[in-house]
């Protein structure tokens, strides 16, 4: 637990071992994840994204032959990291979700039939339903009647 959330906490002897992509792919899923290096300076791997990474030779000692963590430096190194981040991923552009892109292609591909095309097919067969039969024939989309009947009307009102 780590203020009302669950986060993994992974101890890395060489910060090199990050490269792999085994480590890496499972650590990606893992939750929010507090990367505790053995490295004296841990390095940023990626800037697109890397854990909240700390030192322990800055955060423990050996106290009575046993290992002692200072939990409030941790805290303090860890919330200075997850703040550092956050200005990251604030100032890279976001992508759209593949979702989204599909979604802004079809929407491109279906206003490639510009309403001359379904006036100038009215025209030719003097029917909303025939022209929009035609038209989907050629273009391999659906275009139904209604579409090319307001694409005349629109023409019609400019």
């Amino acid at each position: 637990q780590w203020r009302q959330q669950l986060r993994e906490v992974w101890l890395c002897r060489q910060i090199e071992s990050l490269e792999s992509a085994q480590v890496r792919r499972h650590m990606q899923s893992s939750l929010r994840p507090i990367l505790l290096c053995c490295d004296n300076q841990p390095e940023r791997v990626d800037h697109q994204w890397c854990p909240a990474l700390a030192s322990l030779s800055q955060l423990s000692h050996w106290h009575g032959g046993q290992l002692a963590a200072d939990h409030r430096r941790l805290m303090e190194t860890v919330v200075a990291q997850d703040e550092l981040l956050n200005q990251l991923r604030s100032t890279q552009p976001r992508l759209p979700a593949p979702r989204t892109i599909r979604r802004h292609v079809k929407a491109e591909i279906e206003s490639m039939v510009s309403n001359e095309m379904y006036v100038a097919a009215y025209r030719q067969h003097q029917s909303y339903r025939k022209a929009a039969e035609e038209l989907s024939r050629q273009t391999g989309q659906k275009i139904t009647k209604d579409k090319v009947a307001r694409a005349v009307a629109a023409m019609e009102d400019s």
